[in-house]
């Protein structure tokens, strides 16, 4: 008796360990990363593309909370072109203690004469 319950039990542990493991998918085909960064007088991202990557262009959002919980853009940076794998890109603004903003990232990454365009946002309450 103790050897057939063993053997279920070994069964029943071999099938729960062979379900498949799913790799999530990569969000972007042309970056590996974007590190967005909000500080007291800086807004910030760094575009990381992948192996291959010969242009990145940036551009920077700052949107502030309001009062009705709607965003409201209150800065915005240039477009700025690096021919590099990495972007690092930035501006400048007076940031509100105990205020809400949003830093939403633009960026065009090149990779092999292909060029993908693509969008993160970051919330943070200063």
């Amino acid at each position: 008796m103790k050897k057939v319950l063993s053997l279920i039990l070994v069964a029943v542990l071999m099938a729960a360990l062979a379900v498949p493991a799913f790799a999530a998918e990569p969000r972007w085909a042309n970056v590996s990363s974007i590190a967005p960064s909000l500080t007291s007088g800086t807004y910030s991202s760094t575009v990381t593309g992948v192996s291959g990557t010969t242009k990145i262009v940036g551009q920077l959002i700052l949107f502030e909370r309001d009062p009705y919980g709607d965003y409201v853009e209150v800065a915005r940076t240039g477009k700025t072109t690096v021919y590099s794998s990495t972007g690092r890109f930035s501006g400048s603004y007076a940031l509100k203690s105990g205020t809400s903003y949003r830093l939403t990232t633009l960026a065009d990454v090149t990779v092999g004469g292909v060029t993908e365009s693509v969008s993160s946002n970051y919330d943070k309450t200063m």
